[in-house]
């Protein structure tokens, strides 16, 4: 009796599965980053540099060789050029950290750009419950009748 066990080859069948592409909707081109945040198509990027005339968009600050991309609106997926601001890394750093924002409008009626500070909203902070101190059960209880004499 020979009880040797012999290995089975399986076959995998071969399923080919075709790639998902994002959608093309006309108007609006977009692409998804590693960090899920919506790309800023070239085009655009290079509408914001040409608009900005490779500088920074700070108030008299002339930075040209590192430039950043900042979302006015602080929204990532809102690539619009109107909400797109070319700044140095210490001014961008400096409008996270600012209590207001910058907001441009239309007004309704006459049609011409408005732009206004809009105070942020501030970051609530967590209270920690602190514990009541407990007075010690073992202590000798101290009262004024035992003074009197």
């Amino acid at each position: 009796m020979n009880l040797a066990i012999k290995p089975i080859k399986i076959k995998q069948p071969k399923i080919s599965i075709p790639k998902i592409k994002s959608p093309k909707i006309k108007g609006f081109e977009f692409s998804i980053s590693k960090e899920g945040r919506v790309r800023i198509p070239a085009k655009r990027k290079k509408q914001v540099y040409e608009k900005y005339k490779h500088t920074c968009a700070y108030h008299r600050c002339k930075e040209k060789r590192i430039l950043d991309i900042h979302h006015k609106n602080m929204k990532a997926h809102d690539n619009r050029l109107a909400n797109l601001e070319l700044l140095c890394p210490t001014h961008h750093r400096k409008r996270h950290e600012e209590k207001y924002r910058k907001v441009v409008g239309r007004d309704m009626f006459t049609g011409k750009v408005r732009k206004k500070l809009v105070k942020k909203k501030p970051k609530t902070k967590v209270k920690r419950k602190t514990k009541k101190r407990r007075t010690n059960p073992y202590a000798p209880i101290i009262s004024n009748s035992w003074l009197k004499v």
